[in-house]
C-alpha cells in the first residue's frame, strides 16, 4: 500500500497531506513486522522476507526523487539499505539451500553474474563515467583513496 500510495503522489504531482500520512502508516507498519520477520527467519519465512526487502529497496530509492539536493549529502539511507538486501539474501540462501523451488532462488541465480567483483570492478563499467573520477586538489592522499574512490559504490559484507 506504501508503494501505490507513493506513485499517487508522484503522480498527482503536488502534495496531499492525508495521502502522505496514510503513506507514512502503511510504510511503518510494513517495516515493523518485516523487522519481526528478520530477527526470526525461517525456511517458511525466507521467500517473503526477501521479496518485502526487495520492495523496501525499490521504495527507498523511488524516494531519492523527493531528497534536497543542496547541500549534497549522499544517499547513505538507501545504501545501507541495498546493502542489508544483501544480508538477507544470504540468511535466506543458507536457509533455503536444499529448497530447489523457492522463489527467491531465480534472483539469486540470475544476479550472481552481476555482482562477482571481476565483473563489478571491471573497467568498462566506468566507460562514459570517468569525469566522476576526476580528483580535486589535495582530495587524493595516496593510491588507496583512488581504490576507494573507484569501488565506493560497491559495500561488500565484511
Amino acid at each position: 500500500m506504501s508503494i501505490s500510495c507513493l506513485y499517487l503522489l508522484i503522480e498527482g504531482r503536488d502534495t496531499d497531506p492525508e495521502l502522505e500520512l496514510h503513506r507514512a502508516n502503511y510504510l511503518e507498519a510494513t517495516v515493523q513486522q518485516h523487522r519481526e520477520t528478520l530477527a526470526n527467519m525461517t525456511k517458511e519465512n525466507s521467500d517473503p522476507a526477501c521479496f518485502v526487502s526487495v520492495l523496501l529497496t525499490m521504495d527507498a530509492f523511488a524516494n531519492l526523487r523527493f531528497r534536497q539536493l543542496e547541500p549534497y549529502e549522499p544517499p547513505l539511507h538507501w545504501l545501507q539499505m541495498s546493502r542489508g538486501l544483501g544480508g538477507v539474501f544470504q540468511q535466506a540462501i543458507e536457509l533455503l539451500k536444499d529448497e530447489p523451488g523457492a522463489k527467491m532462488r531465480s534472483l539469486v541465480d540470475t544476479a550472481r553474474s552481476y555482482v562477482g567483483s571481476n565483473v563489478v570492478f571491471c573497467k568498462s563499467n566506468r566507460e562514459g563515467l570517468e569525469h566522476l573520477l576526476e580528483f580535486r586538489e589535495g582530495e587524493i592522499q595516496d593510491e588507496s583513496d583512488v581504490t576507494a574512490y573507484e569501488n565506493v559504490w560497491f559495500l561488500p559484507d565484511t
